[in-house]
């Protein structure tokens, strides 16, 4: 076994592996990895980073033993917060508001001039009140950098954004498929999330966001894949896997809420989630595919998911009916208990305690009723510059117990801050009376 620690000041970093010859690989499977009891990761995090090595490719780690015998290139390296922690972690202090790339891609297809051009689209992002967005790198290269190496790119992607004070925060990869059949190769599929994740980094992204398709035994069934168990355990291994792929390169990964795919039946994901060997699986919770097939919040299967939710997209939905619905005039809505209240009420077990991506994402479909998502996400930033401020709130311990859109002034006439009325402003300053002269108790005991 390889002995050697490499170290940065006091803090020893075990590097992990078994040496089997000079220009041999060695190979740690990540079932030892992610059964391990210590949350000290560090050691496979420089053999899978520092040289090139896939972290969880096909099931293994895989780094050089010559590269971990050389101590000295080590000396200044620590690994990322997430690997260290085995966890995702906040990503800021305070909650931001982004565009999804969906709205602005259908607008792009549709040859709308605010997606015409990087500078038309990071106008339109900036002057409709985003702080930035959430797309791919392929998106910004297929429309804007044609035959520019992808790398390049990203670059230009960043710099552009800001150009225009505006931050690419994120990617969601919505193709992620592995149907378990002879053609389907998990490494190579793998390895290209591996460069998507690399990209969002060079772009200034700090997670990416997984859409796992369902093989196609497993779609349209009412979620029958819950009952097979060999099914739940490889896709248990998968999400292990991307974890493990984000992590490496410091980045938050979350598994997203969608129809369609692993996480569309709210038991079965769950059974999923018991399987994996992550101590904390967080989700994006696009709560719209759960609206509109009129499911509860606080069904036991729904509420455990939303308490895993570290990042949201957001549509508006209509249970019973659209995934995505158009709003025509939203301050009346909310008023009136309709679509906005309800992504509010919905979303809001999920807020508790703030988002680990720290940004709430609009998504409004180019589908059902909505043929101008851009518009109707414009519309809608003021609910999420109000989901902002109630998870800013409540990751201090300070969410207000809002119950019904009389609790608060509507956030239209306020641009998403949270201004409460009525019965429940009274109670807040009850409470908030309390809290200061606990604080003052406490400063008196540490005196005495």
């Amino acid at each position: 076994m390889l002995s050697r620690c490499v170290r940065r000041g006091a803090c020893a970093l075990p590097a992990r592996g078994r040496a089997m010859g000079a220009a041999s690989t060695a190979r740690i499977s990540t079932a030892s990895v992610f059964s391990r009891a210590s949350k000290d990761y560090s050691g496979v995090w420089l053999g899978a980073s520092a040289f090139g090595g896939a972290l969880a490719l096909g099931g293994s780690v895989l780094f050089s033993e010559s590269a971990v015998d050389a101590e000295a290139p080590f000396k200044d390296l620590i690994p990322p917060p997430q690997f260290a922690l085995w966890s995702n972690v906040p990503l800021g202090d305070k909650h931001k508001i982004a565009l999804c790339e969906w709205p602005a891609d259908q607008s792009n297809h549709n040859g709308d001039p605010r997606t015409a051009s990087i500078d038309a689209l990071f106008t339109w992002v900036r002057d409709s009140g985003y702080d930035g967005v959430e797309m791919s790198c392929g998106y910004f290269a297929s429309r804007y950098f044609r035959n520019m190496p992808l790398e390049k790119a990203a670059a230009c992607a960043k710099e552009a954004a800001e150009r225009y004070g505006l931050e690419i925060f994120g990617t969601n990869v919505w193709w992620c498929y592995d149907f378990g059949d002879e053609d389907m190769n998990w490494g190579k599929q793998l390895m290209e999330m591996r460069r998507e994740i690399g990209l969002t980094k060079a772009m200034g992204g700090k997670y990416v966001t997984f859409q796992m398709w369902l093989p196609p035994k497993y779609l349209n069934t009412g979620g029958s894949y819950r009952r097979d168990d060999d099914y739940l355990d490889l896709v248990a291994r998968r999400i292990e896997d991307l974890h493990a792929a984000c992590w490496e390169q410091g980045m938050n990964c979350y598994i997203e809420t969608h129809v369609d795919r692993v996480t569309e039946d709210p038991e079965a994901f769950n059974k999923i989630v018991d399987r994996c060997r992550i101590p904390n699986v967080e989700v994006n919770g696009d709560v719209s595919h759960y609206i509109y097939r009129a499911f509860r919040p606080d069904a036991p299967d729904v509420a455990r998911i939303l308490s895993k939710m570290g990042h949201t997209h957001q549509r508006l939905a209509r249970a019973h009916g659209d995934l995505s619905a158009d709003c025509k005039k939203p301050k009346k809505d909310w008023k009136e208990r309709g679509l906005t209240w309800q992504a509010f009420h919905f979303s809001k077990a999920g807020l508790e305690g703030g988002l680990s991506s720290r940004v709430i994402c609009g998504e409004s479909g180019p589908m059902h009723g909505v043929d101008d998502p851009l518009t109707l996400d414009a519309k809608l930033v003021p609910l999420y510059r109000f989901m902002a401020s109630y998870a800013d709130a409540s990751a201090k311990g300070k969410a207000p117990n809002i119950q019904s859109p009389d609790d608060v002034k509507n956030p239209w006439k306020t641009k998403g801050k949270i201004k409460l009325k009525g019965k429940l402003k009274k109670e807040e300053k009850k409470k908030k009376k309390k809290r200061k002269k606990d604080e003052k108790d406490k400063k008196k005991k540490k005196i005495k």
